[in-house]
């Protein structure tokens, strides 16, 4: 909690259904930024060739590469997206890399000023907000736990996942009855 505000995210069956209204370079971007939880500096890096399908362990995924910019230096993260569990993010993606023909070209060729300033007319929302969508997504849908999604969202530390993920009463439910199945 921000000021006494609830930070509010959009849990998964909202973004399906913004990504189902959604077309063309709306759909990849939601699809895109919500899926990798990229920043958005990180996005406007991503090549075609970054993007492959690979299979790990008898699961078929979407591998893609992500540029992290830290203090001016560049490591790269991998996030991976579950073909069985998470086609409706994967799809869009793999519909928007067909119409890019050159290996070493970006996915996306406009500004962060013009993606940011779209996400606000097509959703009301900064791009920024679906980097907290997904780390919340990470947590109810996946079950990752803080250095996991620290891994993922590619942060420096755990104390960034109190930052990004925001659980609901219903949420804090889900999990406490997952942790009672388990135990």
């Amino acid at each position: 909690m921000k000021g006494g505000n609830i930070i509010e995210v959009w849990e998964w069956p909202k973004i399906k259904e913004e990504l189902d209204k959604a077309t063309g370079q709306q759909r990849f971007l939601l699809a895109a930024y919500f899926g990798t939880g990229a920043r958005l500096r990180e996005l406007l890096e991503i090549k075609k060739s970054d993007i492959q399908d690979n299979t790990i362990d008898n699961i078929k995924v979407l591998q893609v590469l992500l540029p992290t910019f830290k203090n001016k230096t560049t490591n790269a993260r991998t996030i991976y997206l579950d073909y069985d569990k998470e086609l409706w993010i994967i799809q869009p993606i793999k519909d928007w890399l067909e119409t890019i023909t050159e290996p070493s070209q970006k996915i996306f060729l406009k500004s962060g000023r013009w993606v940011e300033g779209k996400f606000r007319i097509w959703f009301g929302k900064h791009p920024h907000f679906f980097r907290h969508s997904r780390a919340t997504y990470n947590t109810t849908f996946w079950h990752m736990r803080d250095v996991e999604n620290q891994i993922f969202m590619g942060w420096s530390d755990t104390q960034m996942a109190s930052n990004y993920t925001h659980l609901t009463n219903r949420n804090m439910v889900d999990i406490f009855k997952r942790q009672q199945n388990e135990a």
